[in-house]
Parts: structure tokens; sequence; C-alpha cells
């Protein structure tokens, strides 16, 4: 087997634990156990538990920030805010519901947004003062409880719906969007 299968392998075992327990109660033990494969071989590719973790929301992060790239790329409007928040939706990351379900996901969410904050304040050039970390925080934190909320029940929301609700709230308010669909 590749290293990068063997990687995969262990992500996989790893993720099917991790979803519904915390780090904390997932063990080298248990994921060398159900990938058939022996301690040594988990520990030629991660340091422990924390590692595949960490290495997990690198590649989650990475793929949700590049498509964010492609938003800035492509030209900032709202429409592409939704446009690429439902593509991120769809994007199939394989760690995308793992860490979102975990009951530990509040560590990826807050590395996510640790990322798009300083992506923001690079990509518009957006100067570090009080008003502006609440109004990046409320954005960010925004955009992330939607995901979690999906994903958390299920995808009952169709992704274009969630982007179109996500549109409306941003152009037209809170207030205007609640009674809309009160």
């Amino acid at each position: 087997m590749s290293r990068k299968d063997t990687d995969k392998l262990i992500m996989t075992e790893f993720g099917k634990l991790y979803e519904k327990r915390t780090i904390t109660q997932v063990s080298v033990k248990e994921i060398v156990a159900n990938c058939h494969i022996n301690r040594t071989t988990f520990y030629k590719h991660f340091y422990d538990v924390y590692d595949v973790r960490d290495q997990m929301e690198n590649q989650f992060i990475d793929n949700f920030t590049n498509t964010i790239k492609e938003n800035f790329q492509a030209g900032f409007s709202i429409e592409n805010v939704s446009y690429y928040f439902v593509k991120i939706l769809e994007s199939n990351d394989p760690y995308f519901n793992v860490l979102l379900k975990s009951p530990d996901s509040y560590h990826t969410i807050d590395r996510l947004t640790e990322k798009l904050e300083s992506f923001f304040r690079a990509q518009m050039a957006i100067h570090e003062n009080e008003m502006t970390d609440y109004i990046l925080n409320f954005y960010i934190s925004g955009l992330c409880s939607m995901l979690i909320e999906r994903t958390r029940k299920g995808k009952k929301m169709s992704s274009e719906q969630l982007g179109g609700l996500l549109e409306t709230i941003l152009t037209k308010g809170m207030y205007v969007t609640l009674e809309q669909y009160n």
C-alpha cells in the first residue's frame, strides 16, 4: 500500500471514530485494529491522534480557503460569495462532514475562523482594530454556523437554497429575511 493510501485509510478510520467522539476518546489502538495495520505503521505516518486530526483539518481548511480565493479572483460580490459558499458545501471534501459533526468541531472552526480572518484582512487590506475585529468575527462566525447547522442536520436544505438564503441575509438584512420566511 502506498504512503498516500495508508494515510487515507488511517484518516478515514479516525474520522469514523472522531465523528461520534471527542479526540480524547479516540485511540491509536482502535484505529490500527480497524485498519488492520500495526502500530509501527501508524507511527510512521502520524505522531498521534491529534496529528491525524491536524492533518485532516489542514487539508479541509486549505480546500476551503482555496475556494474562497477563487471568489476573490473572480471579483468580489455578494452573488459570488453565495456561489462559492454553495461550491464549498458541494465540494465533497472527505473531511468536511467529519470535522464539522465531531463533538470537538469547535477546534476546526477556531482554526478555520483564524485562517479566514487573516485571508480577508490580506485580500481586502483590512486594518486591525476593534471595529474590524467585530465585523469579521460576525461575518465569518455566521458563515461557519450555517455550515455546521446544515452538516449536523443532515443537509435538509439544498446547497442552492442555503446559498440563496445567505445572499438574501447579506443583501437585505436579517429582519427582512425573517419576515420573508416567517
